[in-house]
């Protein structure tokens, strides 16, 4: 199976682009922070892949890193979690957040995410914590010891009217002096206005 792919971005859509390799073109469904990182501009593109095969449908699904990739694997085993569902929590859930909630059990990180309801993220929770005690390595011991107050930053930034990858994206922008939940919400404020 195809494990990455590393070509020239063609044309980016919405959560999804056409990556050129060869003389081929593969649509990869990727989360919009990747795609924002992202450019076409002619450069080589790395993507790591998860294809995913049912009856009727092929889909590739692609990564710029491997932590992610490795997240969305385990979140597609927890039954009634698809491909989809699993993309928009990595979209909408920071990396080492989503290890965090699930090896402390904290739900409502996870319901946070749309189509993803209280049963669904108690389901998660049971069969992923000892695979993301594995994980739980990848993941800072800061964003461990910060989940309560990071979840806070992010739902106030979309009270506010910011996107989820808007709030997302500031947060991994702040500085790490910065401590308090108010103190990083000012912080954030500032870069998004600028």
């Amino acid at each position: 199976m195809i494990g990455y792919l590393e070509g020239e971005l063609i044309k980016k859509y919405d959560r999804r682009c056409i990556l050129k390799c060869g003389s081929l073109g593969y649509r990869i469904f990727m989360t919009n922070s990747a795609l924002g990182k992202i450019q076409e501009n002619g450069e080589l593109v790395k993507v790591f892949t998860h294809p995913y095969q049912r009856e009727d449908t092929q889909e590739l699904y692609g990564f710029l890193n491997t932590e992610e990739l490795d997240i969305f694997e385990m979140l597609i085993t927890v039954s009634g979690v698809g491909p989809r569902s699993a993309m928009a929590m990595v979209d909408e859930v920071p990396f080492e957040m989503i290890i965090a909630a699930i090896t402390k059990g904290e739900e409502g990180v996870l319901k946070r995410v749309s189509g993803i309801g209280a049963k669904t993220a108690q389901k998660i929770i049971i069969d992923l914590k000892s695979k993301a005690l594995t994980l739980a390595s990848l993941a800072t011991s800061m964003a461990s010891q910060t989940i309560s107050e990071d979840s806070d930053i992010l739902e106030a930034l979309q009270s506010l009217g910011y996107t989820s990858y808007q709030a997302r994206d500031v947060l991994k922008k702040i500085p790490a002096e910065t401590k308090g939940v108010e103190r990083r919400i000012e912080e954030a404020l500032k870069l998004l206005s600028k």
